[in-house]
């Protein structure tokens, strides 16, 4: 009997070790599930985080495209206005020099009208109009040029202000 009760209490012991072991396993593994999923989660919020920063940061991107385009348009306006407005005074030049022949001929008395068209021209150079919105596109161009290449004449830099401008050699020659 003593035997007996001695198995039955070694058994019970062993089956409160296995029941303390089951449940300190089981316990473990709860844990050990939920600190993954917590991982899991933690991991996935910065997912969405570093998505929605990306997103951000591409459509900061877009805007900055868009902004640059705008501004390249309007660069590229200015520089026609300001070619339209050079060959336009070139060829107000060139009607003036055009009198300034024609009174020469013998039927006009134009020696009076000859020295006023020559004032015309002098007062109105369009070269002064040219260059003050030439500078206000590309401000010290002339500067630069002129301290790198100190032999430049003004026709150099009138030249060179033209090619920035891209534009073509009968746009250069007509003016």
């Amino acid at each position: 009997n003593n035997a007996l009760q001695k198995n039955m209490k070694a058994d019970k012991r062993l089956m409160l070790i296995y029941i303390i072991i089951s449940i300190g396993t089981l316990l473990a593994v709860s844990l050990f599930l939920r600190g993954s999923r917590l991982k899991n989660k933690l991991q996935a919020e910065k997912l969405k985080s570093v998505e929605t920063d990306k997103n951000i940061i591409l459509q900061q991107h877009l805007h900055e495209q868009e902004l640059i385009g705008k501004q390249e348009e309007s660069i590229e306006e200015k520089q026609r206005e300001l070619i339209t407005s050079a060959l336009r005074m070139a060829n107000f030049q060139d009607g003036l020099n055009e009198l300034i022949e024609k009174c020469d001929s013998p039927d006009l008395k134009g020696a009076d009208l000859k020295k006023e068209l020559m004032q015309i021209i002098k007062g109105n150079d369009y070269w002064k109009q040219f260059e003050t919105r030439f500078n206000t596109l590309h401000p010290d161009f002339g500067n630069v040029l002129t301290n790198r290449f100190s032999k430049l004449t003004k026709n150099d830099i009138e030249f060179c202000s033209w090619l920035k401008l891209n534009l073509s050699n009968k746009e250069i020659a007509s003016l």
